[in-house]
This record gives C-alpha cells, sequence and structure tokens, in this order.
C-alpha cells in the first residue's frame, strides 16, 4: 500500500445516486479509452460504473477475485490488470480509486451533504427543535478539502 490517502472521505455514499455523470467527449478521448483494446474498455467501464455505488465511492476493493468479478472479463482479468488500473490510485486505506470518479463524487456527496443540512434546517423551522448538525458540517468541510486537492477548479467551489 502506498501512502496516499483516499481521495474521497470514507463515508462517502452514493448508492442512492444512479447516475455517474461522464463528460462523453473528453471520456471518449481520454489516453486509456484510445489505446485500450476491447477487453481493457469492457473491464474499465464496469469497474468505472461498479466503483460509483461502492462506499465510499469512486473506490475499489484490492482484492484479484473481486475485481476479475467487477471488471466482467472473468479469467481474461490477469492479462489486463495492470493496464487498465494504470489511472487507478491505490491509497493507504487498501483501495483503488480513479480521479474522474473521484471528483464526480465530491461534488455529488457535497450535494447530498447540503440537502441533508437544508432539511435539519427546515425541520428545526417546521418543528420548532434544534437538531445538531456539527457532525454534517465535519463531513462537508472534509468533502470540499478533498475536492480542493483533487479539483481545485471545480465550479461546485465557486458555490
Amino acid at each position: 500500500m502506498k501512502d496516499i490517502p483516499p481521495l474521497v472521505p470514507h463515508k462517502c455514499d452514493l448508492i442512492s445516486f444512479p447516475y455517474l455523470p461522464i463528460e462523453i467527449g473528453r471520456f471518449s478521448k481520454s489516453r486509456e479509452w484510445v489505446l485500450f483494446n476491447h477487453v481493457e474498455k469492457v473491464a474499465f467501464i464496469n469497474l468505472l460504473l461498479k466503483s460509483w455505488h461502492e462506499v465510499p465511492s469512486a473506490s475499489l476493493p484490492d482484492d484479484d477475485v473481486l475485481l476479475m468479478h467487477l471488471s466482467g472479463v472473468g479469467r481474461k482479468w490477469g492479462k489486463i490488470k495492470e493496464k487498465v488500473l494504470s489511472e487507478w490510485v491505490l491509497a493507504s486505506d487498501g483501495r483503488y480509486y480513479h480521479p474522474y470518479v473521484a471528483k464526480r463524487a465530491l461534488e455529488a456527496w457535497l450535494i447530498k451533504l447540503n440537502a441533508s443540512l437544508d432539511a435539519n434546517k427546515g425541520n428545526e423551522k417546521r418543528w420548532n427543535v434544534s437538531i445538531d448538525s456539527s457532525e454534517l458540517l465535519a463531513d462537508l468541510e472534509e468533502a470540499l478539502q478533498c475536492l480542493k486537492i483533487l479539483n481545485p477548479t471545480s465550479k461546485t467551489l465557486e458555490s
């Protein structure tokens, strides 16, 4: 394992988000996509998509049996693993992260956290109660810090 911290917070859970935003033009011209053969493309896209609904989002376990299964290419996985995972980052938590998916996951996670904060505020007003949002605020700050490191030009940081 490397000393690279995870690219997203460990709580980043986007299972309720059914869509992974993909910039089609950028994606189809990416180095990985252009250089991959058909089997590698299948494995790559499967891993990107499956990583979206992992917890933390944008990550995959460092487990060859699971990666072979998640890739959808069966026994061919052993021959293509190194190439397909070349742009993934193995972090200190023992999970692989793809920077592109991590950027999108952080943006979605911030949306989810802000919605939860807004809901808390609305419930406080509606029910005239006090709700402790300190954990949500800490999660929000952690996600913002991750996004600033990974994608400092993200439009999400402007709002």
